[in-house]
C-alpha cells in the first residue's frame, strides 16, 4: 500500500477510518504515517487524522508513538497535525516527566486566538490533566480558562465549563 497516495486522495472520513483499519492490521505503516504526519508534506494531517482514527479505534495501535508525540507538537507548525496529536494526548495519563517546555507550547496554544478552537481546547484539556499532577497550576489555568470563555466560540466555553468544574472539585 502507497500511504502517501492512498492519503492524497483521502474524500472521506469513511476513507480515513478504512486506511486507519489497514494500518492497525500492518503495524509496520504507522511508522511511515508518523513520517509523513510530522513532515512538511502539504497534506501532513491527513496522516495525522488516521492515526488518530487509529487511537479511536485501538489506542494500543498508536503505542509506538505516543511518546513522541509531545517532542512533535513543539515541532510542528500545521494546525491540523497537532490538533489530532493534542487530541491523541490528551487521551492518555499524562506522565510527570513530561517537558516544561511541552507545557509551555501548551498554554502558547490554548491563549492563542489565531489557533483553530479545536486545536486550544485540546491544549486546555491537556493543561487541566497536567494540572492535577502539579496543582499549583490549577488556580493560573482556572483564570485563563474564565478569561477566554469570556468571549470564546461554544466549544470553548462548554469546555471551559466542564474543566472549572472539576478543577473546583480538585
Amino acid at each position: 500500500m502507497n500511504l502517501k497516495e492512498l492519503l492524497t486522495d483521502i474524500r472521506s472520513g469513511k476513507e480515513a477510518r478504512l486506511i486507519a483499519d489497514a494500518a492497525i492490521d500492518q503495524p509496520e505503516y504507522l511508522e511511515e504515517l508518523w513520517r509523513l504526519a510530522t513532515s512538511d508534506w502539504d497534506k501532513a494531517w491527513r496522516a495525522a487524522w488516521v492515526i488518530d482514527h487509529m487511537h479511536q479505534k485501538n489506542s494500543n495501535a498508536v503505542k509506538g508513538i505516543v511518546d513522541r508525540l509531545p517532542e512533535a507538537v513543539l515541532a510542528v507548525k500545521k494546525d491540523g497535525v497537532l490538533r489530532h496529536f493534542l487530541k491523541i494526548i490528551s487521551e492518555f495519563p499524562i506522565k510527570e516527566n513530561i517537558s516544561g517546555e511541552f507545557i509551555d507550547r501548551c498554554f502558547d496554544i490554548f491563549e492563542s486566538t489565531s489557533m483553530p478552537i479545536a486545536v486550544r481546547v485540546h491544549a486546555m484539556q491537556i493543561l487541566f490533566e497536567f494540572s492535577k499532577v502539579y496543582p499549583d497550576l490549577q488556580n493560573e489555568l482556572a483564570l485563563l480558562i474564565e478569561h477566554h470563555m469570556e468571549e470564546g466560540s461554544a466549544g470553548m466555553k462548554s469546555r471551559g465549563k466542564k474543566i472549572l468544574a472539576a478543577l473546583n472539585k480538585l
